[in-house]
């Protein structure tokens, strides 16, 4: 069996669910392998779900999480506290939670540093009503993944863990009809958040006396390459590679993730879109490193290729996501196995 993404609206009675869901409290929502039913549908639309994976019985293959689900879970649940302890003004209850983060990001770094090549198939199933605490978690494990790739030692890479959890805790003190704006923002509105590198950066410095190298990875997490990011316009390498790892990281997730104003981007064009900004927006070298580590065609995903067949995903080469193998189950060419990596003039243009 494996698992496929759905949106809600797709989902119909008797399908099983392929990936355990919480509550904002970590509390189990619905457990993996329930059977859809009406009743599910409209509780997953009720807790802000937009779409869900799904168990499907075509292939032994399953999609696995590159860390623990309870560790993910336990790292947003931390991440929750430590931000209600700040909106409640207490700073001693901040300055205990700050510790349990860093607990937590010792875990996740753990998790990931020892492992030579760790490839993100699975795209997490993000809350809306929780954007942020997900959000903020999946930029901490892909930068960890970029900055392992890069070579930093133990160390760097769990202060870049902890930046990357942080990076946007600057939003905190943003004006509230702005942040619960659901539609665009406009220029005037856009200006204020753009300080909120800065905000962040200043109230870990002056509350909670994080480390300068972390708080740098959060101030330079908007700058681009080219020198036209915020809040201090920096280029190239004058901005610090925390934040350079962070900026990769943070843009991925923000546009595979869905929004109250816009939809999610699928993983293969979110690729494209990070490839294409490599050298401009985004450092060029993380740019490589990070495509090498995300997978936008798991095996028994369905595509559609450039010559009109649609095909499932059989094989994948390890140095080629982009060119799997593919067998066709619908086309002029049904039951037909394709190498991508050897007929190049056929393409991806779409996954079903």
């Amino acid at each position: 069996m494996t698992m496929r993404i759905k949106a809600i609206k797709e989902l119909h009675p008797g399908q099983i669910l392929g990936q355990t869901l919480y509550t904002e409290k970590g509390d189990i929502l619905l457990r993996k392998g329930v059977y859809i039913s009406p009743f599910i549908i409209k509780k997953l639309q009720e807790s802000g779900y937009a779409s869900v994976y799904i168990w499907e019985d075509t292939m032994e293959y399953e999609l696995e999480d590159v860390i623990r689900p309870e560790i993910r879970q336990k790292a947003i649940n931390d991440l929750r506290k430590f931000t209600k302890a700040i909106e409640g003004e207490d700073p001693k209850r901040a300055e205990a939670n700050m510790s349990i983060l860093r607990a937590e990001v010792s875990t996740v770094v753990d998790e990931l540093f020892n492992q030579k090549e760790v490839v993100v198939e699975l795209v997490d199933m993000k809350n809306i009503n929780r954007g942020l605490y997900q959000h903020s978690v999946n930029v901490m494990i892909h930068s960890v993944i970029l900055a392992v790739g890069l070579g930093l030692n133990k160390t760097e890479v769990g202060k870049v863990a902890l930046g990357a959890l942080l990076h946007d805790i600057g939003l905190l003190f943003m004006p509230t009809e702005i942040m619960k704006k659901e539609g665009p923002l406009t220029p005037e509105e856009f200006e204020q958040i753009k300080e909120h590198p800065k905000k962040g950066f200043e109230f870990l410095r002056d509350k909670l006396n994080v480390e300068a190298t972390t708080r740098m990875g959060i101030l330079d997490h908007h700058e681009q390459y080219d020198g036209s990011g915020y809040p201090a316009g920096k280029k190239g390498t004058e901005i610090h590679l925390y934040g350079r790892i962070i900026a990769v990281a943070n843009k991925y997730d923000s546009i595979i993730s869905d929004r109250h104003y816009k939809k999610a981007m699928p993983v293969a064009e979110a690729l494209e879109y990070i490839m294409g900004g490599g050298g401009s927006v985004f450092d060029p070298e993380l740019t490589r490193i990070f495509i090498r580590n995300v997978n936008p065609y798991p095996v028994n995903t369905l595509v559609e290729l450039s010559d009109g067949n649609v095909a499932a995903v059989v094989e994948v080469h390890s140095s080629f996501f982009s060119r799997p193998v593919v067998k066709v189950i619908r086309g002029k060419d049904k039951g037909e196995k394709i190498d991508l990596l050897r007929e190049k003039n056929r393409v991806i243009i779409n996954t079903l």
